[in-house]
């Protein structure tokens, strides 16, 4: 009899190649998550950045910064009312300093807003814990008004304060 030469692939050489590909979808898709995170800190960072001049622009007609209430959220107008995060940014004379203000897509994270008219800080959590902007680097603090617990590791603040 006459021996054949049989073509194709071992059971090692296949299972070596399967496992080389999963090596490198696992880089791949940590990548692209780190991608997603730092893209999602650099829209807050923006929003803020936003935020901040529409701030100052209502420091221009009135001479103070909005006050802010416990829950860290802005008193756009005299009367008390609360401009709330993902809403407009007007005051009762019907001026819109901002279209909508920013706000964060999921329930855990948002901004916290606090101020005295004179000077104001506005706190963040980023979801990279290794960002060069960071008030505590690797660290979330209480950022919030006293009474509540309020994490952050992030923020701006009127020019004569630091965060």
């Amino acid at each position: 009899m006459k021996n054949k030469k049989q073509y194709g692939f071992t059971l090692l050489e296949l299972m070596v190649v399967i496992v080389i590909l999963g090596v490198l979808s696992m880089i791949g898709i940590s990548a692209f998550t780190s991608s997603q995170i730092r893209s999602r800190d650099t829209k807050r960072k923006a929003d803020l950045a936003n935020f901040q001049k529409s701030l100052e622009f209502y420091y221009n007609d009135y001479n103070s910064f909005p006050l802010s209430d416990a829950e860290g959220q802005i008193i756009c107008q005299t009367d008390g009312t609360v401009c709330p995060w993902g809403e407009q940014f007007a005051d009762e004379k019907g001026t819109i300093y901002m279209i909508r203000l920013p706000k964060e897509g999921s329930g855990s994270r948002r901004y916290f807003y606090i101020s005295d008219g004179i000077d104001y800080r506005v706190y963040a959590l980023l979801e990279n814990t290794e960002d060069s902007g960071l008030i505590t680097p690797g660290v979330a603090t209480n950022c919030a008004a006293s009474g509540s617990s309020v994490d952050c590791n992030y923020g701006i603040a009127s020019v004569n304060i630091m965060p």
